[in-house]
């Protein structure tokens, strides 16, 4: 009798006391934007810039902003307006092909470079014309040389981000050093002077929220300065400046101010046979992948649209 109750303990110690615990794996979230077009291309370098404002916006934004770079899988983001170096942090620390170099200032809206770490190699980065930063809302512009490699095609790059002073009247008030206009007259002219001077044999792209329209009469244009010199110099987006309003990177929602197109992207000589051989540059809307549309993403990510160009080696 002994022998078998000791037998019955074995095999239910076996059958019961052994047997692992049922464990529910919980579901993955679902994504908030399952239906994001991604711009990558396998032979082409894609370059984003993106004001993604006063980051992070609400507790979503971090996931929404996460999404959408994995979404779009561009090979570089110029981002203005991070204000959480934590946030920002965590959520390129959450994408598995990405990297970031994120720049703060005095005015607490940092600029950041976000790349795919297995194609692009980071060389350097450096804030330039500390000494001017009156001219640039103490924002000092970020730049950072890399080299894109893919499929055996290498390409050095020396990128620009900037983030201008706002506002205005839509009239340059010159030698005024308190009128918005002017400051962003001397801050192009002052980029203008740098790019000339110190990176005149690389291929520079200078992108970022730049607070003014581009196709103003040449006596309000403060970009006029590299509008004058086109053959050193090209804004690669003129055509969407100078198309319909619905195609802007500020749309300007929930604003008093009109639409006006802000986000704008620069090269100089070097990459203007890159920009002639098929290159696309667009805005982005992505308010479209949104389920309530520009009042979620206005809400949740930002006011301005993405711009990107995209082009050969």
């Amino acid at each position: 009798m002994g022998i078998k109750i000791t037998y019955f303990i074995l095999l239910f110690t076996l059958l019961f006391g052994c047997k692992e615990k049922n464990t529910i794996n919980p579901k993955d979230e679902e994504p908030l934007l399952s239906n994001i077009v991604a711009i990558e291309d396998s032979n082409k370098i894609e370059i984003v810039t993106w004001n993604i404002e006063r980051f992070p916006k609400t507790n979503l934004s971090d996931k929404y902003i996460g999404e959408i770079f994995s979404g779009l899988g561009a090979d570089i983001y110029l981002l203005q307006e991070i204000q959480s170096k934590s946030t920002f942090a965590k959520v390129i620390g959450d994408l598995d092909d990405y990297d970031y170099f994120l720049q703060t200032n005095g005015t607490g809206l940092g600029l950041a470079i976000v790349y795919k770490h297995d194609i692009i190699n980071l060389l350097s980065t450096n804030e330039i014309l500390e000494n001017d930063v009156r001219y640039f809302a103490s924002r000092p512009p970020l730049l950072t040389k890399v080299q894109w490699q893919k499929n055996g095609l290498t390409k050095n790059l020396s990128l620009i981000n900037i983030h201008y002073k706002c506002c205005g009247d839509n009239s340059i008030d010159v030698g005024n050093e308190d009128d918005e206009e002017f400051r962003r007259v001397k801050a192009n002219q002052l980029l203008h002077e740098y790019i000339t001077d110190n990176l005149l044999d690389e291929n520079v792209l200078v992108a970022g929220d730049w607070n003014d329209a581009l196709q103003e009469p040449e006596d309000t244009n403060v970009f006029q300065i590299f509008l004058d010199d086109s053959s050193n110099f090209k804004f690669v987006d003129m055509n969407i400046a100078t198309s319909e309003p619905e195609n802007w990177s500020w749309p300007g929602w929930y604003s008093s101010y009109p639409a006006i197109h802000f986000d704008h992207i620069l090269i100089n000589k070097n990459l203007m046979d890159e920009f002639d051989n098929n290159s696309i540059v667009n805005t982005i809307k992505i308010e479209n992948y949104f389920e309530n549309g520009n009042s979620e993403y206005d809400e949740n990510v930002s006011d301005h649209r993405p711009v990107y160009f995209k082009f050969a080696p």
